[in-house]
């Protein structure tokens, strides 16, 4: 009896033994899958790191090409600005840029250029341009100040231009021909001699900012009277 007892002992205590071995063995499996699923959770991330890092770079080439096609075509539409300018500012690129606005505005202040380092060449030529009806650009008549003797008192305006003149005094009565600009307002016109006598039925304003051309001129007493064209 006592050696079956033993025998079950031995055989309960190798069992036992068994047991934790299996335990153990199934332990360390564990224990190996989780590392390797780590591993590969870590070599997966660091692969996205790199695609990701390797998709930077190439969107990094990518914005640096663009920016190089712009900074070419940006180039290139400035040499053609410089060649324009460079054109422009001769005596015929200058007339050349004024024929292709074609109204009266573009002439007038054509004629009656200040200095700007560009010769006036075509003068004669666009001063028959102004006069044209086909020209576009706006006619009326206004008052534009008293006479006394060859000057204007009161006066609305002043003689910016003159023909074969240099140096006009700028309050001297206006003549046909001449270009004019005003002193300090904007200033009412009328489609007839009569109407702007009367201040009567205007038909729009001259602009403070652009000169005029004087196509007629009539005398009432003392006070002038113009019809311009700007």
């Amino acid at each position: 009896m006592k050696r079956i007892d033993e025998k079950i002992k031995e055989i309960e205590k190798k069992d036992k033994k068994n047991r934790m071995l299996y335990i153990g063995f199934v332990v360390l499996i564990f224990a190996f899958m989780a590392y390797a699923l780590s591993s590969e959770k870590k070599i997966k991330t660091q692969s996205e790191t790199i695609e990701s890092q390797d998709e930077t770079i190439v969107s990094q080439i990518d914005t640096i090409n663009m920016t190089k096609e712009q900074l070419n075509a940006i180039n290139d539409s400035l040499v053609k600005v410089v060649k324009k300018l460079e054109n422009s500012l001769t005596p015929e690129g200058y007339w050349a840029d004024i024929e292709k606005i074609g109204t009266a505005k573009a002439y007038i202040n054509y004629v009656a250029s200040d200095d700007n380092g560009v010769q006036i060449a075509y003068r004669a030529e666009a001063l028959e341009k102004i006069v044209k009806t086909s020209t576009d650009g706006t006619i009326g008549w206004l008052y534009c100040g008293k006479k006394s003797g060859e000057q204007l008192t009161s006066g609305k305006v002043t003689v910016k231009w003159r023909k074969d003149v240099a140096g006009v005094n700028s309050n001297v009565v206006p003549e046909v021909g001449d270009i004019l600009q005003q002193k300090n307002e904007s200033r009412y016109f009328y489609s007839n001699y009569n109407r702007a006598k009367k201040s009567k039925n205007k038909s729009g304003s001259w602009p403070l900012e652009s000169r005029a051309y004087v196509l007629d001129m009539k005398m009432d007493g003392p006070a002038v009277y113009i019809k311009i064209k700007f």
